[in-house]
């Protein structure tokens, strides 16, 4: 399990809840090219209700369950700023 610091998206910077997705995938080094698995991603519980939060109130609540569908995982047991990446994250 690698664990990686969490960085930040606004979501204003992004057009639409799917480009924040990839963003926050390169953030972790996915090169776009290979599939991935969003099961062996995951991020604090607390902090992926906030992005989805901040998804909902930027875009509105379909397109933001595409977070919940596409995006990593929820854990309690991640601290808040990390992400941890499983090796089989990429297909």
């Amino acid at each position: 399990m690698q664990k990686v610091k969490l960085k930040e998206i606004d979501v204003k910077e992004v057009d639409t809840v799917e480009e924040y997705i990839m963003k926050f995938y390169e953030n972790l080094g996915w090169d776009g090219k290979v599939d991935l698995e969003p099961t062996n991603i995951k991020i604090n519980k607390k902090k992926w209700e906030e992005i989805c939060e901040q998804l909902i109130k930027r875009y509105e609540r379909w397109p933001s369950f595409v977070w919940m569908n596409k995006g990593p995982s929820a854990s309690q047991e991640v601290p808040e700023d990390e992400v941890w990446v499983s090796e089989k994250w990429c297909k």
